[in-house]
Parts: structure tokens; C-alpha cells; sequence
């Protein structure tokens, strides 16, 4: 059966000058110039040099975490790279490509097995399973079709492999993201690290993002350079989730990312960062569009596969076929997540089946 495709609307990238002190944005860019080259480039990009008409951000009602335009790489070339290096994250446009459709057409096939009474086309009957600000890890979603489009996709092989100089890679067994509305969560945000300070290594993640995700839509927040810092509440943590104490969050400079509709925000695992709900602010809306979900997305992270023992193996081989859902760990810090949680359960929804044993995915673990 084929499920209606809400049009992806596109997402205005405005480029700033995050170099500087100041948090200035570009004004309108000029439409004859490109926002984004995949031009490899040797010199320091010109998106991170000063440009033309600059205004200062007037203090205001926008809602804190604050939201700035993004620099979106079309590549996961050598600016992509100084990217995520020097500011602790990057995003690379376009991953699936053609395969799109095919990936939304997935998900709301997962979707309509384990809700009862989905209707794609009617917005009322989206109760997606409950998860932390969108963050799905029950009713073997995870290891659905689309999931695993994404997790296994030749583009985000590559922007790993990149990343880590090899094409022998491992992957994890992520949580996917279904938010059908606005959040009604009062909680703080989590603002944390998933690497602790004593474990040495390059570890990276991506949230891939479908529908893409404006200023007041639901995101990944981020701290530009916080990896480079190890805080003193970080050394006393016992594991490698690591949360920030609240007097952080409050003097943080948190951002959201723009990200552009299928796409991905890739940061180091050092980086302080959280899962931000959509937000509602009429003075910012977007003009009306046809009805999509809040967040669509798949968490995935790679790391070579050096890291990973062959007991590692077994156990990630074993939780696939169980559709069990891990952290982002690849490696052997590969840990399952804890079953949900009784206020999580969707009264009447169903659980997929196992996922095939295909050796394609297989070899990924």
C-alpha cells in the first residue's frame, strides 16, 4: 500500500559568522550566490568568513534553546570535517536522496503495524509510541525497514567512513524518532555528554532528520565547542551518559541547528547536547504547509571496527535478531536499552516482528 506523501517543505538556511563574539545573522542571501558548495576547499570556507549585511539579534521572546542558521555541507568533505572538529558538529544535506519517498512510506507502514487505527492522512489518530522527547527505543521500531534505510545507506557509510579514515565500520542499533505534536513536556532539557572523559577515542554520532527542523521545530540542541572542555562535573560520573547540572544549562549558550529536510547533524559524543521538542510561537510561525509529524528521524553512530571483539559481535547479532535497541555504542561499550517503562505503554499497540536475518546487516555489527 502506498501512504500519502505530505510534501517536504524546504527549510531557508541562513549562514552566520559563529567565529565571532558577537551573534550577528546574515541578512537575506543574495539568490544569484549558493548557500552551500560542495566544492573541496583548502582555505577557511567563506561561510565562515564575515558577510554583508549583518544584523545583531535584538533580545526578545524567542525561546531559549536559541535557534541560528546553520552551515549545511553538501559533501562530507574537508569543510565538513573542520567543521565537526573545531565546532563539535555538522550538518550534511541530502542522505537519502531518491530514496525519500520510499523511507516515508516505511515508516508509516511500521507506524500503522504497531498503532492501532493509524491513519497517515488523519492527524488525530497519530499516537506514536511514547518516548522521551520523541526518542523511540520499544515495538521493534528501531529495527523496522526505514530504520535500517538509513542506518545501512551507502551516503552515511561514506560520511563516517570519512570521519574516521576507513571504510571498516561497525554500526549501532539506535532509537528512532516519531513525535506526532508539540511537546508538553515541563521537564528542563537534558543537556548532557555520552562519552566519559577517561575513555580516549573519537566517538560520533548522527540524527538523521526527515521532515528537517526550523527554529521552533522539534531538533537536536547543541553547545558549539564544548567537546574541547572537560567540566569538573563530568570527572566524578560513573558511566558515559553524563548529565549537566542545571546551573549549566542556564548560562549554556545552547543552539538548535536549522536543518534542512533529509539531512543529518552529526557531533562528536563529547559534545554537550539534548533532543529539544517543537516549540509554538505565533510571531514565528511558518506559513501554513500540509500536515507532517513533529519529528521523523533515525539515531545512528559507526566507529571502526578495531573497537568492536568478536563477543561484542555476537551479542549485537543476537539483540538485532531479538529487535532489541542498544545506545550508540557500535563498540564493545555496546549496552542494550532498559525495557519501557509502564507510563510508556501505548494501550493496544502491537510489537513488529523480529527483522530478517539479512547478511547485508549483519556484516554492519
Amino acid at each position: 500500500m502506498v501512504w500519502p506523501r505530505p510534501a517536504l517543505p524546504w527549510v531557508e538556511v541562513p549562514v552566520i559568522d559563529l567565529s565571532d563574539d558577537e551573534l550577528e545573522v546574515q541578512g537575506a542571501p543574495d539568490k544569484s550566490e549558493p548557500q552551500v558548495s560542495a566544492k573541496r576547499r583548502t582555505s577557511v570556507p567563506a561561510m565562515f568568513k564575515p558577510q554583508k549585511a549583518q544584523r545583531t539579534l535584538s533580545p526578545g521572546p524567542c525561546p531559549v534553546p536559541k535557534c541560528f542558521g546553520t552551515a549545511v555541507f553538501l559533501e562530507p568533505n574537508a569543510d565538513f570535517l573542520w567543521h565537526l572538529r573545531e565546532y563539535g558538529y555538522a550538518v550534511l544535506q541530502g542522505v537519502l536522496g531518491e530514496d525519500c519517498g520510499r523511507f516515508q512510506d516505511e515508516f508509516w507502514s511500521a507506524m500503522a503495524s504497531v498503532v492501532p487505527r493509524l491513519d497517515p492522512s488523519r492527524v488525530e489518530t497519530w499516537t506514536f509510541p511514547k518516548g522521551f522527547r520523541g526518542i523511540v527505543t520499544s515495538y521493534g521500531l528501531p529495527h523496522a525497514d526505514f530504520a535500517w534505510m538509513v542506518r545501512a545507506h551507502p551516503r552515511m557509510r561514506q560520511a563516517f567512513a570519512h570521519i574516521f579514515g576507513t571504510e571498516d565500520l561497525v554500526v549501532s542499533l539506535d532509537a528512532v524518532i516519531a513525535q506526532a505534536g508539540a511537546s508538553t513536556t515541563k521537564l528542563p532539557q537534558w543537556l548532557h555528554k555520552d562519552q566519559h572523559p577517561k575513555h580516549a577515542g573519537l566517538s560520533v554520532q548522527a540524527v538523521y532528520t526527515h521532515y528537517g527542523s526550523g527554529p521552533l521545530e522539534a531538533g537536536t540542541c547543541v553547545v558549539p565547542f564544548s567537546h574541547k572542555t572537560t567540566y569538573p562535573w563530568e570527572l566524578a560520573a560513573k558511566g558515559d551518559f553524563i548529565r549537566a547540572p542545571e546551573d549549566f544549562e542556564s548560562e549554556a549558550n545552547a543552539v538548535k541547528p536549522d536543518v534542512p529536510p533529509d539531512s543529518a547533524i552529526f557531533f562528536n559524543s563529547r559534545l554537550v547536547h539534548a533532543s529539544r521538542g517543537p516549540l509554538s510561537t505565533p510571531s514565528l510561525a511558518r506559513p501554513a504547509r500540509p500536515a507532517r509529524p513533529a519529528r521523523v528521524g533515525v539515531c545512528v553512530a559507526y566507529a571502526p571496527c578495531s573497537r568492536r571483539s568478536e563477543a561484542t559481535r555476537r551479542k549485537k547479532e543476537m539483540a538485532y535478531l531479538q529487535g532489541k535497541c542498544s545506545s550508540h555504542w557500535p563498540c564493545d561499550r555496546f549496552s542494550l536499552k532498559p525495557p519501557m517503562k509502564s507510563f510508556q505503554v501505548l494501550q493496544g499497540a502491537a510489537t513488529l516482528p523480529p527483522p530478517p536475518r539479512l547478511e547485508e546487516r549483519l556484516r554492519l555489527l
